[in-house]
């Protein structure tokens, strides 16, 4: 381990913040302008805003409270943990509702170097998942006691500035990608438009069935059997097996 390295405990670098409901009985507590973040919030790696809102009076008046900006948010309860660990970074002050939790560092921990480590223990995060009939959960006191390797501060700060510099340039090679693909498309349509527009010597004009030998159905539903499927016999082509490129048989 490099000098001034050292291995913590998740517990030992941040606190542990819980969130709550206000009630929805009283109508002033979903009057103001404090975003009051759920898992469906948690769509971005820095979260400022919430399809909900409460008002300072909602805080008084429920287990929920104002997290600090530059802290990290995960979910701790939700279908979502089936598949993913949703976090982000706090953008500004706000509240939580009790499906995630709040990691505010305490002064030895970068909030972005912290996001970052999370993220790289996403697999085991999703390992320690407890998973119900329809809703997952996170124990709270086993992501405590998680070891990290923590290096100073500055450190911390240099490692995510790497970080952010190669995800920017990920970004924008995808970004570049996806418009060459774009304009790749359009010039392929544009040239297959003007393939079937330009009329050239001998072609006529005509309709689908009269260049066809028709319109024809296979059975489908109840009128096919199980003794109907044979091993070695006439291929049998549904939906699934059309592709833009051509029909994909079964393998």
């Amino acid at each position: 381990m490099k000098n001034g390295w050292q291995t913590k405990k998740l517990g030992e670098i941040c606190q542990f913040r819980g969130g709550g409901t206000p009630s929805k009985a009283v109508e002033s507590y979903w009057l103001g302008n404090i975003p009051w973040v759920s898992p469906k919030d948690m769509k971005f790696d820095v979260v400022s805003d919430s399809i909900d809102h409460i008002s300072q009076e909602a805080i008084g008046g429920s287990a929920t409270s104002l997290i600090p900006k530059d802290s990290v948010l995960m979910v701790v309860r939700s279908g979502i943990l089936a598949r993913t660990v949703p976090i982000a970074i706090t953008g500004r002050a706000l509240t939580i509702n009790q499906d995630l939790k709040a990691l505010c560092p305490n002064g030895t921990v970068d909030a972005r170097f912290l996001y970052h480590l999370l993220d790289s223990k996403m697999e085991l995060l999703l390992s320690m998942v407890s998973r119900g009939a329809t809703v997952h959960r996170l124990m709270t006191d086993q992501i405590r006691d998680l070891d990290f390797v923590l290096p100073p501060l500055p450190e911390q700060r240099r490692i995510v500035g790497l970080l952010d510099e190669a995800f920017a340039g990920l970004a924008t090679a995808k970004a570049n990608a996806e418009k060459n693909l774009q304009n790749a498309r359009a010039l392929f349509e544009s040239h297959l438009n003007e393939v079937f527009t330009k009329r050239g010597e001998g072609w006529v004009e005509t309709t689908l069935a009269e260049a066809t030998a028709g319109v024809f159905t296979g059975p489908f539903g109840s009128l096919l059997h199980k003794h109907d499927y044979v091993q070695n016999g006439i291929p049998l082509i549904n939906p699934a097996h059309i592709t833009k490129t051509g029909i994909e048989p079964d393998l």
